[in-house]
């Protein structure tokens, strides 16, 4: 079964900020190019953070008095480059990352973006919630073609796969009742399913 990664999908025109843009060149880069978020970069194009719409608002934020101890807000009150705005670690992926797991960091951290970095940590692309939501945009002959692959080991004669608008449904008889849910889960495994409708049975009783 193919298995769809980022770099399919990913885009390669990157706007990125170096450590020491400044706060207001960096907001009007963005609301110039429509972003929400942009990778910060050191001299060799090694990601080392990225600052969002989030770290410039906490700017703003941090102007009015801020709590004893909160130590964070009152270094993004202070912040006037990249560097001391960013949000760091950046969290980042590689090309040959499956897209399902950088779909899972993307909701796992509750960000919108993911710099695609090499294997040395030098920035390559990006990845947005919409570039890999690409995947689902699939012909359900594609899906259909996937699952049927994915399904090779628990496949027989008598069970037939039919996808509609991503929804796989699956009809027929397996020899074991333990492969029915294995058949699902490995149907769901295939890029662009959206869901998956099991209604096979087992040759043999449980």
């Amino acid at each position: 079964m193919t298995r769809h990664t980022v770099r399919e999908v990913m885009t390669e025109s990157v706007i990125s900020a170096y450590r020491g843009a400044r706060f207001a060149d960096i907001v009007r880069l963005m609301i110039r190019r429509r972003i929400s978020a942009m990778p910060v970069i050191d001299e060799d194009r090694h990601v080392i953070g990225v600052v969002s719409e989030t770290d410039l608002l906490a700017k703003e934020a941090g102007k009015d008095p801020v709590p004893a101890g909160a130590a964070l807000a009152a270094a993004k009150a202070r912040a006037e480059t990249a560097e001391e705005l960013m949000t760091a670690p950046a969290v980042t992926v590689q090309p040959d990352t499956p897209i399902a797991e950088a779909a899972r960091l993307l909701d796992e951290h509750r960000i919108t973006r993911l710099p695609v970095i090499d294997s040395g940590g030098r920035l390559l692309g990006i990845a947005s919630r919409s570039d890999l939501l690409r995947v689902f945009v699939r012909t359900d002959q594609q899906i259909h073609d996937d699952v049927l692959d994915a399904l090779q080991p628990v496949l027989t004669d008598d069970v037939t796969v039919r996808v509609r608008k991503g929804v796989v449904t699956l009809k027929g008889t397996v020899t074991h009742p333990g492969l029915i849910p294995t058949a699902a889960h490995l149907a769901e495994s295939a890029d662009g399913v959206t869901q998956v409708i099991n209604e096979l049975t087992s040759a043999v009783r449980a």
